[in-house]
């Protein structure tokens, strides 16, 4: 077998495991899954590198749900204390 022949098998492979993975966390924790794909999708396009696969896996996690809004630590800090202030 070549490298390029091991190439062509094994980006499939991690294809479907990705995935997979992403499948089963999603039966777990559906918020906190969405949340990292979610992440992973937003720092694909801040680097300037395609998406693309990341949205495929998270399309088909979550048929028809639209990617989650990325919000940075302080964004979220916030927004949780506005939450509890509101609800005091």
């Amino acid at each position: 077998m070549t490298q390029e022949q091991s190439l062509q098998d094994i980006i499939p492979q991690i294809s479907m495991l990705g995935l997979a993975l992403a499948q089963a966390q999603a039966h777990s924790n559906r918020d906190i899954t969405m949340g990292y794909i979610g992440r992973a999708v937003l720092a694909a396009q801040q680097q300037g590198i395609s998406s693309a696969y990341l949205e495929e896996v998270y399309q088909k996690t979550f048929p028809g749900s639209p990617l989650p809004i990325a919000l940075s630590d302080e964004a979220y800090a916030e927004l949780l204390k506005r939450q509890q202030s509101g609800n005091s």
